[in-house]
């Protein structure tokens, strides 16, 4: 719970939410009788800085509240881990996930496209990403690319899968490692 679950459970705080902005150090902490909602950063460069944040720390604490102590031995079962995906229906930026932005430029299931059919409007309705910088290798070469595929601009999030593919192979937001599916301390 530590690290993992903002993104990677489920069972949340009443009320969470997230919101990424270049300015999230400057973003209130919710008050407690405040909905959960928390604003991350939108680059992966700041996600340690992000982790020893207040806002973090108030995650933390209502997660920690929610989910109690865990199980009293290892052999026994985690009501927390018990019905939860470790996923959870939230779009992240890929520019904050820091993993292969191919899937998040995929405009696939943009109005017209072949899977229109099979996404939802607020997908559709997305604001197109823009540019992303990334490094190749090799030879390790920065390289700024564009988002826009002809003239359909990729959305450049990262979300969970239609719960038809959920046995597929391959599925980037709900691989989860195994570190994120047994409790740490917090």
């Amino acid at each position: 719970m530590n690290n993992c679950s903002i993104c990677h459970s489920s069972k949340q705080p009443d009320g969470f939410d997230l919101r990424f902005a270049e300015d999230w150090e400057t973003k209130p902490v919710p008050k407690l009788d405040e909905p959960a909602v928390y604003t991350l950063p939108s680059r992966y460069g700041e996600w340690e800085a992000f982790r020893a944040s207040p806002m973090m720390a108030d995650f933390r604490a209502r997660m920690q509240a929610m989910a109690g102590d865990g199980p009293a031995t290892p052999d026994a079962e985690d009501a927390f881990i018990k019905d939860n995906f470790l996923s959870n229906e939230l779009r992240v930026p890929v520019t904050l996930v820091g993993t292969n932005s191919a899937r998040a430029m995929a405009t696939n299931a943009i109005r017209g496209n072949v899977w229109d059919n099979f996404s939802s409007e607020s997908f559709k309705n997305l604001p197109p990403w823009g540019t992303s910088t990334s490094t190749t290798s090799p030879p390790k070469r920065r390289m700024t690319a564009s988002m826009t595929v002809g003239r359909k601009a990729a959305r450049g999030t990262i979300g969970p899968p239609p719960s038809s593919a959920s046995g597929a192979p391959h599925l980037t937001s709900t691989t989860t490692p195994s570190a994120c599916t047994t409790r740490t301390p917090l």
